[in-house]
């Protein structure tokens, strides 16, 4: 880590006494008082991975220059006078005695409109009473050294939207406190600075799973350099907050300029499915770099309620750290979906941000390991949620969500034949118990039941196991046109046969759709397709099927 402390001088004209904001005001936004609030000193700690300490940052003043206003005629075109005005500060600095010397730059924050600038490799800016962090960090960042970033096959400044060194017509995300902040630093001007983490960093070529650029808590690839590009993954979050929808950009640098790549199909954020192709191999020793983006995980929904996000069809140790990243993301998983596909355990979950009660995941235990966790957690005050069985491999297992909390009085039961689960059901809903949660599964061609069941009252409700693809969509039909919709669909299959349990209820809901016997193509299209009129998504099981 660098430090890399900057002298803000507050300054006041001759003829103007004004003092804009508090002192305490810039000291929050450019040292460590304001730690963790999204300030300058967190700025650049993120666009460096944490190469960059600014925390010894100090502001002086205010400061009375032997100036007027009227004095100032320092513009883009007239850089002597820009230069001027930093020769004004730093010999009021020095007549009150502070010593510029212990500092990397100098920000001279003047008290009236007057001008923004940084000098490119100068270690100083000038901003004013109007200027926000966005483009306090552009000007700063040309300090540092970098210049205004583009788009490929353009020489004009400002046009990548997803970059702090194009704030002019940036993706800028309101600030209660400050105005704006953001967007992030790209990747490719972090590594014209020796700022991206090497080591944090994937070369070359291959499927690579990529965690957000900014995001140095999480686990995981954070860029990729591949020849003269870099790939970097970007969600709606912190500095990245008003960029929209999760992207992926791919950048070169070059004339200390980044430039942003479109993909095929001119668009510079890239979503699932874009490709990136560069080079020129007709060139003698010519080189050919093509990048296609597989998946983004990351969906978010603007409807009403929590945002949320879904994945579906990833592996343990996929899902773990897709887990692990929406936790940090303050995210809190509110159903999960574990399914056995030619001897793999695949996973499909959604998250939601939003507060709760303390909780508890687990996934891939055994059927002697479930209880047991059971046992424990119910023992501390947490009661299941959500609990999936699912066969891999001959072997029963269970992926399950409990929260500590109270309420009604609550049964829970995996493992059951067919047989049994009737008998258990009959037993519980004549002592006033209502289904709220069913999965079935197939282990060595048997038909197994887990469910959770609530002692409590509601709207009338039915419930169905072992139908067929077709029984099932004429149940649904039947149900659904006496105004019933269902809340819970377990698909699962047993000896080759696709078999349904479901659970639905009687009264008004939200629009709603549901689907079922969609291989993953299908899912995504209609997942995407529903999300993007505003549907969220409740539930989703997966299921092996000859299809």
């Amino acid at each position: 880590m660098t430090s890399t402390p900057w002298a803000i001088l507050l300054c006041k004209f001759n003829d103007d006494a004004s003092e804009p904001n508090s002192r305490q005001f810039y000291e929050r936004l450019f040292t460590q008082v304001g730690n963790g609030a999204l300030n300058i000193v967190d700025f650049f700690s993120d666009a460096s991975h944490g190469q960059l300490d600014l925390n010894a940052s100090q502001v002086f003043g205010w400061l009375t220059l032997d100036k007027a206003k009227s004095e100032y005629i320092g513009s883009g075109a007239d850089p002597a006078g820009r230069q001027a005005l930093i020769d004004w500060a730093r010999a009021a600095a020095a007549k009150a005695k502070i010593d510029l010397g212990r500092f990397f730059g100098v920000v001279v924050y003047m008290n009236v409109p007057t001008d923004l600038f940084g000098v490119l490799g100068g270690k100083a800016m000038v901003g004013d009473l109007n200027s926000v962090p966005s483009v306090i960090a552009q000007e700063m960042g040309h300090g540092y050294g970098l210049d205004h970033s583009r788009k490929q096959g353009s020489e004009e400044e400002y046009q990548d939207p997803w970059d702090v060194m194009s704030t002019m017509s940036a993706f800028q995300a309101p600030h209660p406190e400050w105005g704006f902040v953001g967007p992030g630093l790209n990747a490719a001007n972090m590594a014209s600075q020796g700022w991206l983490d090497e080591t944090r960093t994937w070369f070359g070529g291959g499927i690579v799973n990529l965690r957000p650029l900014h995001r140095r808590d999480l686990q995981g690839v954070l860029a990729v350099q591949a020849g003269d590009l870099y790939v970097e993954y970007r969600t709606p979050e912190r500095w990245d907050a008003a960029i929209g929808d999760p992207v992926v950009l791919v950048h070169r640098f070059a004339d200390n300029h980044s430039y942003v790549l479109p993909g095929t199909n001119g668009a510079f954020g890239l979503l699932r499915g874009a490709r990136v192709e560069y080079g020129d191999l007709s060139l003698i020793n010519g080189s050919w770099t093509s990048v296609d983006v597989l998946s983004i995980a990351a969906i978010w929904s603007q409807s009403q309620g929590a945002p949320w996000r879904a994945v579906h069809g990833i592996p343990s140790d996929a899902y773990q750290r897709e887990f692990d990243l929406a936790i940090g993301q303050g995210y809190r998983p509110v159903w999960v979906n574990g399914y056995g596909v030619n001897g793999q355990a695949l996973y499909a979950a959604i998250f939601e941000q939003r507060g709760g009660p303390a909780l508890q995941a687990r996934h891939g235990l055994t059927g002697a390991q479930y209880q047991q966790t059971f046992d424990q957690l119910v023992a501390q005050g947490y009661r299941p949620t959500c609990v999936s069985g699912y066969g891999v491999n001959g072997q029963a297992l269970y992926a399950a969500i409990f929260e500590q909390s109270g309420g009604v009085a609550l049964q829970a039961r995996h493992g059951l034949t067919g047989e049994q689960y009737q008998q258990t059901f009959n037993q519980l809903v004549g002592q006033g118990y209502r289904l709220v949660d069913v999965s079935g599964y197939g282990v060595n061609g048997q038909a197994l039941f887990a469910a959770i069941f609530e002692q409590r009252g509601g709207p009338a409700w039915q419930a169905r196991h072992g139908l067929t693809g077709e029984q099932y969509q004429q149940t649904f039909d039947q149900l659904v046109a006496q105004g019933y919709r269902p809340t819970c669909v377990s698909g699962y299959n047993v000896n080759g046969q696709v078999l349904y349990a479901a659970i639905f209820e009687q009264g008004e809901a939200p629009l709603w759709q549901a689907r079922h016997g969609l291989n993953s193509a299908q899912y995504q299209q209609t997942f995407d397709q529903l999300a993007s009129q505003g549907y969220r998504l409740q539930r989703v099981s997966g299921y092996e099927a000859n299809l």
